[in-house]
């Protein structure tokens, strides 16, 4: 059994992350595993909320590594940034990007 706790994290009521969980070292996983994932939510000071899901895990090998750069910014003035993106795995990735903040 491997037990991984995530950091505290917060996202808004309209909002929406993917969070990975990287499970290093155990190259005797089978290729599916269970898995139970407890969400605990905190609306108020003094309440607590969890909400526990059980479910079958597909284990793969490989990963994403991602580089980020820029060049020197300066206030006001437009900048570059660049990214690198490797795929280590076998599976096909797809990358979407945008400009103008999406629009």
């Amino acid at each position: 059994m491997v037990s991984l706790y995530l950091e505290y994290f917060e996202i808004t009521g309209d909002e929406y992350t993917l969070i990975p969980i990287i499970v290093g070292g155990y190259d005797d996983l089978p290729d599916l595993v269970e898995a139970t994932v407890t969400t605990e939510i905190s609306p108020n000071a003094g309440e607590l909320v969890k909400l526990i899901r059980h479910d079958l895990v597909d284990v793969r090998d490989g990963m994403l590594s991602l580089q980020l750069g820029n060049e020197e910014f300066v206030r006001g003035v437009s900048g570059s940034v660049w990214f690198r993106l490797e795929n280590s795995g076998q599976e096909e990735i797809e990358i979407i990007t945008a400009t103008n903040a999406g629009k």
